[in-house]
């Protein structure tokens, strides 16, 4: 499946857009079973990398040959395994198949770390992001044709893939700083495995940070930027709201002298340029803002270095904030703080778009939900939409 631009104002003109044998005993079989021949088109049309029109399934007639029930029941489930959004099928092939489980891996991985209930978050990291790494490497190796077994016909370590497949690293051009961020990764996860009573600095939470944005480039940068992670969430560094002294003394208190001393050897012989670089450390600097005011969450900014004169900032929410503190408001409240009539606000959710009633779906999460108590729906309203409310209702 490609991107939807590929297909505009592109006339075809050759046999892509022809049916084959099997999709004719595809469509044989489905009108057999009584689908509509719009219904059919839509079917054979989905992953197809270029689209059939409907004079193709009207020329197929149910005594030509067609598939078994089986073999119809097998292509359905391929046709739903299609995701639209990234155009990835798990068993059209082996390459998408790699793929989606090495995105998997690196989603679990980051939800794992942000866990708040996971005792063992720092080890499932570690463990998963080499997993993601290689399965995302295995299927750059089969989508150009480059060997990543060894003799005995195993599959290759990810460390040996970074450090001795040399097609592999041609091919990839990967930078310097990312093989070095991942190698360190490999043997931290090596390192805490044989002790479970290893506290992790703060230092080294910024190669697991680097290590995320490096993965999510190098997935674009491999495949094409529909695959990248930034668009499913974007990666939590802390969800609790401390204070300075508490955040010294965590520090203290997590250091590791062990941690310390591996990572204190693993860095002696790497040069500068890679440890300032980004792609292998992701540091940021923290800048408390909106102290004292009531109305708002505390805010931290933080700048990314190397960035001109630190200009690159982003706001990130560090205070965990629970779904009933988010979702405070019943529809009176909103009538009341914003002294707008029921009539009025009903205009604007329908205007806007932020829920579907015959669904009792929300549209936009950020400012409304519904809660299901019995039989009756009841929704509920964050301090977004009371805002926009204020400020957007004449």
């Amino acid at each position: 499946m490609k991107p939807f631009n590929e297909y505009y104002g592109i006339k075809k003109k050759n046999n892509e857009a022809v049916l084959t044998a099997y999709e004719k005993k595809v469509v044989s079989a489905l009108k057999n079973h009584n689908v509509r021949d719009q219904d059919i088109t839509y079917i054979l049309n989905i992953g197809r990398k270029t689209t059939l029109n409907h004079a193709r399934i009207g020329a197929v007639k149910k005594s030509d040959p067609m598939l078994t029930d089986e073999e119809l029941k097998q292509f359905e489930q391929k046709q739903m395994a299609w995701d639209f959004q990234t155009g990835l099928n798990p068993i059209e092939n082996d390459i998408d198949c790699l793929l989606i489980k090495s995105k998997n891996a690196m989603i679990q991985s980051v939800t794992s770390f942000n866990s708040p209930a996971n005792n063992f978050s720092m080890e499932s990291f570690l463990i998963l992001a080499n997993v993601a790494w290689l399965y995302l490497f295995q299927a750059f190796c089969l989508k150009y044709g480059i060997n990543y077994t060894n003799t005995d016909r195993t599959t290759q370590a990810l460390s040996y893939m970074i450090e001795s497949n040399k097609a592999f690293l041609t091919k990839a051009n990967i930078k310097d700083a990312i093989i070095k961020n991942i190698e360190f990764i490999i043997k931290l996860r090596d390192f805490v495995s044989h002790d479970g009573l290893q506290r992790m600095p703060s230092s080294v939470i910024t190669k697991l940070q680097a290590n995320c944005i490096n993965y999510n480039n190098v997935i674009k940068q491999m495949f094409d930027d529909r695959n990248g992670l930034d668009n499913i969430f974007s990666i939590a560094l802390q969800f609790a709201s401390i204070s300075l002294s508490q955040s010294k003394s965590i520090i203290k208190n997590s250091t590791s002298k062990n941690i310390l001393n591996f990572v204190s050897e693993f860095e002696k012989n790497i040069n500068d340029d890679i440890l300032d670089s980004e792609e292998y450390q992701f540091t940021v600097t923290y800048i408390a803002i909106n102290e004292g005011n009531k109305n708002q969450a505390d805010i931290v900014r933080f700048i990314v270095p190397g960035s001109e004169g630190y200009e690159e900032k982003k706001e990130i929410l560090i205070k965990e904030i629970s779904e009933d503190a988010r979702y405070k408001y019943m529809f009176n409240d909103i009538k009341e703080k914003s002294h707008k009539t029921k009539n009025q606000i009903l205009d604007f959710i329908k205007k806007k778009k932020f829920r579907d009633l015959k669904k009792g779906i929300s549209n936009n999460k950020q400012m409304m939900k519904p809660y299901i108590f019995g039989k009756t729906t009841q929704w509920k309203y964050t301090e977004e939409f009371l805002q926009l409310c204020i400020n957007e209702i004449a």
